[in-house]
C-alpha cells in the first residue's frame, strides 16, 4: 500500500481598497505515491545542493525563522531555491515557506535530481518535506 499526501492552500485578505475582501483557494495538490521523507538541513553560506528523492511530486521547504523543531529566529540572511548552481533562483522568506510540485508521470515536468538552496549567511536550518 503506497502513502498518499494532500497539501491545501487557503487564504483571505480583508480591507483591500476598492475590493474589500479577497479569498483564494482551497487549492489542493494530491499524490497517491508520497515519498514521505523529511530533512532538517543546516545550510552553509553559498550554494547548498539537496538530493530530491526519486518519485517526489511535492516539496515543502520551511524557512529557518519558521522551522520546527529547529527555529532560527535570528536568521537575517537571504535564501533562494535554484535548479542548478549559477542560475538566479527564486528568493523566499526566512519566516515563510516554499512549495514546488512536479508531475508523477515524469517527462519535462518531473522532479529534478537535486535542488540548490543558496544563503548569504552560514548556520540557517531549513526543514524540507518530500512527498
Amino acid at each position: 500500500m503506497s502513502a498518499t499526501a494532500t497539501v491545501s492552500l487557503n487564504g483571505n485578505c480583508s480591507n483591500l481598497p476598492g475590493v474589500g475582501q479577497q479569498t483564494i483557494g482551497p487549492a489542493t495538490i494530491t499524490t497517491a505515491a508520497a515519498v514521505g521523507e523529511q530533512l532538517a538541513v543546516t545550510l552553509a553560506s553559498g550554494a547548498n545542493t539537496v538530493t530530491v528523492p526519486t518519485g517526489t511530486t511535492i516539496m515543502y521547504i520551511v524557512g529557518p525563522n519558521k522551522a520546527n523543531p529547529i527555529p532560527n529566529p535570528g536568521y537575517a540572511g537571504t535564501l533562494a531555491v535554484k535548479g542548478v548552481t549559477g542560475d538566479t533562483g527564486i528568493p523566499f522568506s526566512a519566516a515563510g515557506f516554499y512549495v514546488a510540485t512536479w508531475d508523477a508521470t515524469g517527462g519535462v515536468n518531473a522532479a529534478p535530481a537535486n535542488i540548490v538552496i543558496t544563503t548569504s549567511t552560514t548556520g540557517a536550518t531549513v526543514e524540507i518535506t518530500f512527498w
